[in-house]
């Protein structure tokens, strides 16, 4: 990101940001009540958008 002119604290948070959505994704996909034909990348969406929630509210 630094490669493209985004400043380091940003480029952190949007990793920071990244890992996390990417962890809780994988935490409710694994779980067994959250396991279902959508699969992995329907959890991940769902876990971006709850961030996007957060972040809007």
């Amino acid at each position: 990101m630094r490669d493209r002119g985004i400043d380091p604290e940003t480029a952190r948070l949007a990793t920071d940001l990244g890992l996390s959505v990417l962890r809780l994704a994988t935490e409710r996909w694994t779980a067994e009540d959250h396991r279902d034909e959508s699969g992995f990348p329907a959890a991940l969406s769902a876990a971006a958008a709850d961030l996007l929630a957060v972040a809007t509210a």
